[in-house]
């Protein structure tokens, strides 16, 4: 992956150096064990650079990418997903979530299906996008009221309030998808048991044991554990120690 310029351009030591990282890790590639640590040195700063304000699509990418060649795989994972919710109709982080799902080893006997989101109007356009697309029409249409009414059209102005009518509901169904989704949950490593409860002591809801990289969607929180739904319909607990949250 070649680094963007606007790294470059910058000018922040922060970016700088986290660009330094992945080029050292890239170098190592062939060498797995030595480009591991560069790559997580590189997500630790972009994700820090990040944290200071150079938020877009791009670093983004990079903390991903770079959690994803440190073999941090539900990292990497959270990362594109949770940059997606920003930005869902970016191709270049939707590619990237696609190359790190393929290598979620699922165990050959358990019914998972793989991951996939659900269909709604906002997956391809951010919610601001969304409402002002809505908005534009809700006045178009009162426009149009208007005009009809001035020039006395019945049929017109019950065919415009209608319209008006349809784009409240639109923007009901918009409101009710974005703004508040439920957050998902990556499965952080290997061998955890899904529990019927919030304990250690309550029986396995299934009888193979989870694998790192596996998604699903927070239900609740209680007790250090987390209730979540599989891509199956598997509702359980696993300790937070075993999840990565969306943050």
């Amino acid at each position: 992956m070649i680094v963007l310029l606007v790294f470059a351009l910058a000018a922040d030591p922060t970016l700088i150096e986290a660009e330094e990282a992945y080029h050292r890790g890239l170098e190592l590639q062939a060498d797995s064990v030595q480009a591991r640590p560069h790559f997580t040195q590189a997500a630790a700063r972009f994700e820090s650079g990040w944290e200071q304000g150079y938020q877009n699509p791009d670093v983004a990418a990079m903390i991903a990418q770079s959690y994803l060649l440190a073999d941090r795989l539900p990292q990497a994972i959270r990362a594109y997903r949770e940059a997606l919710r920003r930005w869902p109709s970016n191709a270049k982080l939707r590619r990237g979530l696609n190359d790190a799902r393929e290598q979620v080893i699922y165990p050959q006997t358990a019914s998972l299906p793989a991951p996939h989101e659900s269909f709604r109007f906002t997956n391809q356009l951010s919610s601001s996008k969304w409402l002002l697309m809505v908005f534009g029409m809700f006045v178009g249409g009162w426009i149009a009221f208007a005009r009809a009414w001035v020039l006395q059209r019945g049929g017109w102005t019950f065919a415009v309030v209608g319209w008006v009518f349809a784009v409240a509901i639109l923007v009901t169904i918009v409101m009710e998808q974005s703004v508040n989704p439920p957050k998902f949950v990556v499965v952080s490593r290997d061998g955890v048991t899904l529990r019927q409860g919030n304990a250690e002591s309550y029986p396995a809801r299934m009888e193979v044991p989870l694998v790192r990289g596996i998604e699903a969607t927070l239900i609740h929180e209680r007790g250090g554990w987390a209730q979540l739904e599989l891509s199956n319909g598997a509702v359980g607990w696993l300790p937070h120690s075993a999840v990565l949250i969306e943050r």
